[in-house]
């Protein structure tokens, strides 16, 4: 069996409960496992600025470091601003579709 190719993934995730944080994510790993992605990490942003400017920085280190093809976003995420962190232009970015993510 081929591997899959590596993804990761971003949950805007604002004042929401640990609950559904960790459904968002679980959301997010099953419609990057039905699209042939394995999920490396998920981030979450949303919470405190700073946070998030950290996490979209490791998410754009993660991606340089480990060849991923794409990235799963889910809720409010900004492609502007996951480029200019750095994500490589060769990262394919694909939000979750509405009904597939509880954020």
């Amino acid at each position: 069996m081929p591997l899959k190719p590596l993804a990761l993934g971003v949950v805007q995730v604002g004042e929401s409960s640990a609950a559904s944080r960790r459904r968002a994510r679980i959301a997010l790993a099953a419609f990057a496992h039905e699209e042939g992605f394995a999920l490396l990490d998920t981030v979450e942003v949303g919470t405190n600025e700073l946070r998030d400017d950290l996490a979209v920085s490791a998410l754009a280190t993660l991606a340089q470091r480990n060849r991923v093809r794409a990235v799963f976003t889910a809720g409010a995420v900004s492609a502007r601003r996951l480029r200019e962190a750095g994500l490589p232009a060769t990262v394919k970015l694909m939000a979750v579709p509405p009904l597939a993510s509880p954020v």
